[in-house]
């Protein structure tokens, strides 16, 4: 939103009785600033703090936007112009992903990201269900469909976890075992159903990390 010249001196004139200085039209003070990047994937122009702007140029010897827009910003440059170098970095990446460290690296960072839970958490549950399915007892048998290698066991979770995480997530609080691909969307139906849910309340009342 463009403020107009009488908005911008009210703002002022609040600011400075207020003991707040605006700099490029933007609050700052000893805690922080409003975030001064305005394009697209923009916080909102938020007041953060100090913290959360990477060391530049600009006022208290920071960045005047913050560490989110700058990677918005980069990533939208990179849409509308990609370099010769950005391109050759990522037919890097791509080669790389293809090999098995690659893919042991991104295992590890999935695990981490999106189970929020170690990769020695995961190896120990794995080593206490013998590398099985928690539901059906079967090893690793689910061929990918693309790639044609055997999936690996998936994480099982509670989808109405009390912690607040992003439901697609999961936590060692919510986290019930590790489950072969098959049982791992029936288990998910089975939740969702008035019917099954009673059946498999003990499957669902599991928490392995929190007993460990």
């Amino acid at each position: 939103m463009v403020m107009t010249g009488a908005e911008r001196q009210r703002r002022s004139r609040q600011a400075r009785a207020q003991g707040v200085v605006l700099r490029h039209k933007r609050v700052v003070n000893d805690e922080g600033r409003e975030c001064a990047y305005s394009g697209p994937g923009s916080c909102g122009n938020k007041f953060k703090l100090w913290s959360a702007f990477g060391p530049g140029n600009g006022p208290h010897g920071r960045e005047r936007r913050c560490r989110d827009c700058m990677v918005a910003k980069a990533t939208e440059y990179l849409k509308r112009e990609p370099t010769e170098v950005q391109q050759r970095r990522n037919e890097r990446q791509a080669r790389y992903q293809q090999t098995e460290t690659g893919k042991e690296v991104n295992r590890r960072a999935k695990i981490r990201y999106r189970y929020g839970i170690s990769v020695g958490q995961y190896d120990w549950l794995w080593e206490q269900q013998d590398g099985r399915c928690y539901f059906c007892g079967f090893g690793e048998t689910v061929i990918h469909h693309a790639s044609g290698e055997v999936m690996r066991l998936g994480v099982d979770h509670d989808h109405d976890c009390s912690q607040g995480h992003d439901p697609k997530k999961a936590c060692e609080y919510c986290l019930r075992g590790l489950a072969c691909y098959n049982c791992n969307i029936f288990i998910s139906r089975a939740e969702r159903s008035q019917i099954l849910r009673p059946r498999v309340a003990d499957l669902l009342a599991r928490r392995p990390l929190l007993a460990a």
